[in-house]
């Protein structure tokens, strides 16, 4: 269930609450309003073998394409990351995606800091994608 809150309406959910950490919120709420991109992770746009290795996995992604995520070398999943970092609302199919992030989570999640970072901005990304309109537009 999501819930069917705005800017304006945390801000009245908040203002029940006490202490600096609800003026941070309502801060970065205001500051990074309408900022779908601050989860992306690597660039696509460089023609730097990384560069071609996320836009495979994008490829891949916009199929559907089935992945055996456990498989992944490190190198790899990076990148199979990164990807999922640059995906548009309308290039994700909620269930495949989630089903994704859900293996990514369960396989990879305590294999590195680094991996651990990736797959946390991965979550966040789709979230903001899918979901972020509703809480951050007026």
């Amino acid at each position: 269930m999501v819930a069917n809150l705005n800017i304006s309406g945390s801000q009245v959910l908040l203002n029940k609450e006490k202490g600096s950490k609800v003026n941070d919120i309502l801060n970065r709420f205001s500051d990074e309003k309408n900022n779908f991109n601050k989860f992306i992770i690597g660039k696509i746009d460089t023609g730097t073998e990384s560069a071609k290795k996320i836009l495979n996995f994008i490829k891949d992604l916009k199929s559907k394409k089935e992945i055996n995520v456990k498989l992944l070398e490190p190198s790899e999943l990076r990148y199979f990351i990164q990807a999922i970092t640059h995906l548009k609302k309308d290039e994700v199919e909620l269930n495949y995606i989630l089903n994704i992030l859900k293996q990514l989570y369960d396989e990879h999640f305590s294999t590195s800091q680094t991996t651990k970072s990736f797959i946390r901005k991965a979550i966040c990304h789709i979230d903001l994608i899918v979901f972020g309109e509703k809480i951050l537009k007026p």
